[in-house]
């Protein structure tokens, strides 16, 4: 027996093969339901409840199931063929009360979304999908002048300041639309009056151009080093940032 806002995907029978969606899971909002004795069972008997959701290619979800009562495991995957297909899971709920898959979709369709336990295990649970979009920041575009200053290696560069939180990943990538122009990229933050690098690199995007990823280790203001080595002229930076990693690992697939 099952309570919530929207009704589980019926069942036909123990080990059946899946039923068409009744219910869809509502995006951003959560979602409360109860594994029963009665519900089906996946082919190793662990019981499950399924529910779908409509996906758009590229982009990119993370399906929360959260469970104190028996150790959860969430599966998110297709149906074709009336067979259920996984294409990622991942459990138990039993260490933080909570497990989490974070994936890419790969295509514009239905997906299922299945709350299991791992054993015999029944009782309340709660499940969120919500969409994680990289948050990008428009492209900033600049020149490097004879003037600007130099670093101890006579890489011109010009300096960006980014306000970070801890955790977060942040991609930088810097580029220029003029031939011979070398990119040099470098994130640190000012200590004491001084620059500290904490990441750098000068060919990581390909070609010429500069491409740094990094989880971010504290919440303040960084200072982001575009620069060329020997060379002057123009470029672009493009930012791409994420959200802070949970307490609990998360199975991941691209």
């Amino acid at each position: 027996m099952r309570a919530g806002r929207v009704a589980p995907l019926a069942a036909l029978a123990l080990w059946a093969a899946p039923a068409a969606a009744q219910g869809e899971l509502a995006m951003g909002r959560e979602t409360v339901g109860s594994l029963a004795a009665t519900d089906p069972r996946t082919a190793d008997g662990a019981h499950y409840d399924a529910w779908s959701f409509q996906g758009t290619r590229g982009h990119r979800v993370i399906i929360t199931l959260s469970a104190r009562a028996f150790s959860g495991h969430v599966s998110l995957g297709t149906v074709d063929g009336g067979r259920y297909h996984e294409l990622a899971g991942h459990g138990d709920t039993r260490d933080c009360g909570y497990t989490l898959v974070i994936f890419d979709l790969p295509e514009t369709r239905t997906y299922v979304v299945r709350a299991t336990s791992r054993g015999p295990g029944t009782g309340p649970y709660s499940l969120t999908v919500e969409p994680v979009e990289p948050y990008h920041l428009e492209s900033i575009e600049g020149a490097l002048e004879a003037g600007d200053p130099q670093a101890g290696d006579g890489t011109y560069y010009d300096a960006h300041t980014y306000h970070g939180r801890g955790g977060e990943r942040l991609v930088v990538v810097m580029g220029s639309p003029d031939a011979g122009f070398d990119a040099h990229l470098a994130i640190g933050a000012m200590d004491g009056g001084r620059w500290t690098r904490i990441a750098a690199d000068d060919n990581g995007a390909g070609g010429r151009d500069a491409r740094v990823e990094i989880r971010l280790p504290h919440t303040r203001v960084y200072v982001i080093r575009a620069g060329s080595r020997g060379s002057t002229g123009r470029y672009w930076l493009k930012f791409e940032s994420g959200p802070p990693p949970r307490r609990c690992d998360a199975a991941r697939r691209r």
